[in-house]
């Protein structure tokens, strides 16, 4: 084992990103998203994890998941992408109360 210092981070620059479509995960979806607590069956540390299926995520957003026997799942980009959808579902709730009060005055006080 060597030393390790410094900091790791992934690309993001959109000057080298092609062919980009935007996406939103549906609320539903993330909503109902399984999450559990759990040990892993082959391992001997008896520490209790936090985390959801790759089989479920596979279902929606395929990119986030890899291998075939062994499926792992891309927590650190599902975790960008529900925090910017949910982001998006809240500003757009935003929107339609503003709407709704300037329409029909204070609704909640």
């Amino acid at each position: 084992k060597g030393d390790f210092s410094g900091t790791v981070t992934q690309g993001s620059d959109i000057r080298f990103k092609h062919r980009m479509n935007d996406v939103t995960l549906d609320l539903d979806v993330m909503a109902n998203a399984p999450l559990f607590n759990f040990y892993w069956n082959d391992r001997a540390d008896n520490q209790l994890h936090l985390g959801t299926s790759s089989q479920y995520w596979e279902i929606y957003r395929n990119e986030l998941v890899s291998g075939i026997d062994f499926k792992g799942l891309d927590y650190s980009t599902l975790g960008v992408a529900m925090g910017i959808s949910l982001a998006r579902k809240v500003k757009e709730l935003e929107a339609k109360i503003k709407y709704m009060e300037e329409r029909y005055g204070e609704i909640c006080e």
